[in-house]
């Protein structure tokens, strides 16, 4: 098994076990060699409006579930990333509820916010991250936005 391929399976075994089990401690092992985004994780730099997380969120729960996980900024030039974190979380419930307005009843999400205080994390000490968990449910696919917005339309199909 050539050094590539095992990276690769190390890092889907590092995103399947904070899937299974979201901690401060899984998502360390996620974000400490992150090596490119995958159909089932996304990154993003900071929060964004809540229509293109919506759009997201429909994109990853239509193919096989997933996480987005705000904090983290891709360099384009060589593809890195830095684990920069966000400067601020809002409100947990009052996000979702935005961004649950365009989003089927069926669609199950979790929003999990993390911080990092404690010295045994001196790369991530003082930063907040903010991550959402897709569920699969292949039962309701496909999953349609339920209100228009300038990123997406209502009866658009999202993969």
């Amino acid at each position: 098994m050539s050094s590539n391929t095992k990276q690769s399976k190390s890092l889907k075994e590092d995103f399947a076990q904070f899937f299974e089990s979201p901690s401060r401690e899984t998502l360390r092992e996620l974000l400490r060699n992150p090596t490119g985004e995958y159909d089932d994780l996304d990154f993003k730099r900071e929060l964004v409006s809540d229509d293109e997380i919506a759009k997201d969120i429909l994109g990853m729960a239509n193919k096989s579930g997933g996480a987005v996980i705000f904090g983290v900024d891709e360099k384009k030039e060589d593809n890195s990333f830095n684990s920069k974190g966000l400067s601020y979380l809002n409100d947990k419930t009052d996000f979702k509820n935005k961004v649950q307005k365009y989003l089927p009843s069926q669609l199950d999400f979790d929003v999990i916010d993390f911080s990092y205080e404690e010295s045994e994390y001196p790369k991530l000490k003082g930063k907040l991250f903010r991550v959402i968990l897709i569920e699969y449910n292949p039962r309701y696919i496909p999953f349609l936005p339920k209100k228009d917005s300038d990123k997406i339309k209502a009866l658009a199909t999202f993969t």
